[in-house]
């Protein structure tokens, strides 16, 4: 009976719809269902290293993509304080030379329209809005799921994309919730002529102060500019009972001046909880499977959230083919294959996010660090994540394990 029914997704971010097309595109039906009633991402900006575009070669959409994204010169790690450039990482056509891909950067919306295009090109997918998920059932044969307004769904097997807070995770292995850093984010994102010339290079910028950042880059070919400062809610030292954008620029009072004359394009009627979880042990269940944020959210400062969500989906896609109608058996390499990986990533940045926020000696110690590699060193660190993995089937790279 499962042999005739879809294969359901819950979730219609970045990993859920890139899911669906890989999994559409090697003939099974997909049924993807998004709560919200709109497909509209999270976000303004989002950067995609050459692991990313590995994949979207593989789907056939990597062309697409580089259409509505912008490809900086390089990515730099500043001082926050002092304006001193620490470390760079080359990008442009030094890093496709290196990678076979480039490293872009992209509005969220524009990756989003790509990626519905790719799916209402695949006819055997079927996308939902306004549907959401309550709870679930698997017997073993199938998966029966039903939503908030009592409608039963029946798939042959369940592919969670629903996100940090996944209620398919809970449900699942009635875990602990993701963990609140005590850091939260302010954005904008204005035309770039609003700024002067020399403050929005076409580079990835990150400035690294005390439990503070900024990361700024271009978007849609030098036409937006895309600004994101990070900081702990309530420092040690601050008035805990100012509002958010008071601590702000609290935080940032020492910062240099270029950094200092950007934080008035932030809009601070907002900010965002930094969230994740510590590396959980299990990602799938009988025939349901996690993937991206659901299985392994993780800090932003590797930039590769989306990027892991976008190779689980390839990964995932590839095991059920090699396996047929057997789910758990693809499920279970699908996670081992991709455990120890995102496991290394999360790990990684976590390691990242503390040496961009320390202070004091601490502070002296990370720049002298980074100081110390050249930018082929920095490039050449990388192997591990933006590599093509060599030696196998494309279709199976991301189920290997990494180099060192």
């Amino acid at each position: 009976m499962a042999q005739n029914l879809p294969i359901l997704v819950v979730g219609g971010g970045i990993g859920g719809l890139t899911a669906a097309i890989a999994l559409g595109r090697s003939g099974r039906r997909v049924k993807l269902i998004e709560r919200a009633e709109r497909f509209e991402p999270i976000g303004y900006g989002i950067q995609l290293g050459p692991n990313a575009f590995h994949v979207f070669d593989q789907l056939g959409i990597a062309s697409d993509v580089l259409r509505q994204a912008s490809l900086p010169e390089e990515g730099q790690l500043r001082d926050a304080i002092t304006g001193d450039l620490i470390a760079r990482l080359p990008m442009g056509d030094e890093i496709k030379r290196r990678y076979g891909n480039p490293y872009a950067v992209i509005h969220r919306g524009d990756l989003h329209e790509v990626l519905l295009d790719a799916c209402d090109r695949v006819k055997t997918v079927d996308l939902e809005n306004s549907c959401e998920l309550k709870i679930f059932d698997d017997n073993g044969s199938k998966v029966t799921a039903r939503t908030v307004t009592d409608r039963q769904i029946d798939a042959a097997a369940l592919i969670a994309a629903d996100g940090v807070w996944s209620r398919i995770r809970t449900q699942m292995f009635q875990d602990e919730p993701p963990q609140q850093f005590g850091y939260v984010a302010m954005r904008c994102l204005r035309p770039i002529e609003e700024f002067p010339r020399e403050l929005a290079p076409n580079a990835v910028i990150l400035w690294t102060g005390s439990r503070y950042h900024m990361i700024h880059y271009p978007l849609r070919g030098g036409k937006l500019f895309n600004v994101v400062v990070g900081f702990r809610l309530q420092a040690p030292g601050s008035d805990t009972s100012a509002d958010p954008a008071q601590q702000m620029f609290s935080l940032f009072a020492n910062a240099c001046p270029e950094v200092r004359a950007l934080l008035k394009y932030i809009d601070t009627s907002r900010y965002w909880d930094i969230v994740a979880f510590n590396p959980i042990p299990e990602w799938t269940k009988g025939r349901v499977a996690l993937i991206g944020d659901a299985a392994h959210a993780m800090l932003q400062a590797m930039a590769q959230g989306a990027c892991q969500a976008i190779e689980d989906s390839l990964t995932i896609a590839a095991c059920i083919d090699e396996n047929g109608e057997d789910y758990e058996a693809a499920f279970r390499k699908y996670h081992s294959g991709r455990l120890l990986r995102a496991t290394r990533v999360q790990y990684m940045s976590r390691y990242m996010w503390e040496a961009i926020h320390v202070y004091g000696a601490m502070r002296n110690l990370r720049n002298d660090m980074f100081a110390r590699m050249s930018s082929t060193d920095v490039l050449e660190s990388l192997q591990w994540l933006y590599s093509r993995p060599v030696g196998v089937a494309d279709r199976d790279a991301y189920c290997l394990s990494f180099a060192a």
